[in-house]
């Protein structure tokens, strides 16, 4: 309820009354016209809309508008995943109980008859032979039309163009479908756009590690053409040293494009991670006598990438230190050179 409280004569103040229900629980979800899959098939689909009730999973049941969007987004992804490609449903019924607790879903379905895939062409600007392109499109003819191995696809048609600088590459999948045949031709349109350079790579978040260290694993070089493929095995290599948490391309890299001058700035963003070991250890030998050892060794010495031991052990007949050095990049160069010096000592002394 809304109140108006007049303060002046040309202004009002506004007083919003609200009233809260408990949360409606979802009592039944039901589907209409499916013919293919079954109630409980399309229920497990959607993920945050479900049956309330004592056993429903994780005492889940309450109804959220977003969330059931997302899951009308799911089943549509499902049908076509499964061939479905003409797959359309009605706008759900949502109705509340008159004691506002319980929360009915009826959902009417086309499902349509499942498509499978015909041929596949490559249109636009071209730079590689049909054979070329064919070898990166895992979606035949003759098999069920799924919209997964089709994204895929048009993913590794654009890296194919990313790899020769092309970073801004498009590839439109053209769809036509055939009722009579049941099938589905795509027409791949390459829009490969203008060659991009790498501008200037900056790295934030190594506050031990030091730039050098970073930019030695990288495969591109700034001033070069952009590669997708490149830069991929780049992030790779990183995750190969273990300094950091797990870098993804989505979460870790930003690009920024110059249209002016067709070049792309990155910026890498690492989150460092301790990769040191401390270890203690004691005890008592027959031969050695009590003892106490202590090791340290850390695979970043100084955010410079190498790797330091340090092996000590005291003990009432034996003494002993351990030094181990690793520089992976000698001279500027990926050649591994390392050293290690040791001291040990023993004593014995035999009763008579």
């Amino acid at each position: 309820r809304v109140d108006a409280v007049e303060k002046k004569p040309d202004e009002v103040r506004l007083v919003f009354q609200v009233q809260d229900f408990d949360k409606v629980e979802i009592k039944k979800i039901t589907f209409l016209n499916n013919r293919h899959f079954s109630d409980r098939q399309l229920k497990q689909v959607l993920q945050e809309t479900q049956e309330g009730g004592v056993f429903s999973p994780g005492g889940g049941g309450s109804f959220r508008d977003g969330a059931f969007k997302q899951d009308l987004q799911r089943l549509t992804y499902w049908y076509l995943e499964h061939g479905y490609v003409k797959f359309r449903f009605e706008a759900p019924v949502v109705t509340v109980s008159d004691d506002k607790k319980w929360v009915f879903i009826s959902i009417y379905l086309d499902e349509g008859e499942q498509y499978r895939m015909g041929r596949q062409d490559f249109s636009g600007d071209l730079l590689f032979t049909r054979e070329e392109l064919d070898e990166d499109v895992s979606l035949l003819s003759g098999e069920v039309f799924t919209i997964s191995k089709r994204n895929q696809d048009i993913q590794r048609l654009s890296e194919k163009y990313q790899d020769l600088g092309y970073a801004f590459t498009n590839v439109v999948p053209k769809m036509a479908i055939h009722d009579e045949t049941r099938t589905v031709d795509i027409d791949y349109s390459f829009e490969k756009g203008e060659l991009v350079h790498l501008g200037r790579i900056t790295i934030v978040g190594n506050s031990k590690t030091h730039d050098k260290v970073i930019r030695r694993e990288l495969l591109i070089d700034e001033g070069n053409f952009y590669s997708e493929n490149l830069w991929e095995l780049s992030l790779l290599r990183l995750n190969q040293l273990g300094y950091f948490e797990t870098l993804k391309k989505e979460e870790s890299v930003d690009m920024k494009t110059d249209t002016r001058t067709n070049t792309v700035d990155l910026t890498l963003r690492v989150k460092e991670r301790g990769k040191n070991t401390v270890q203690m250890s004691g005890g008592v030998s027959g031969i050695s006598g009590s003892f106490l050892g202590f090791s340290y060794s850390t695979n970043n010495f100084l955010g410079l990438g190498e790797t330091l031991g340090v092996d000590t052990s005291v003990g009432t007949r034996y003494k002993s230190v351990n030094f181990s050095f690793t520089e992976p990049y000698f001279l500027g160069r990926p050649m591994q050179v390392g050293a290690s010096v040791f001291l040990s000592r023993f004593s014995y002394n035999q009763g008579r």
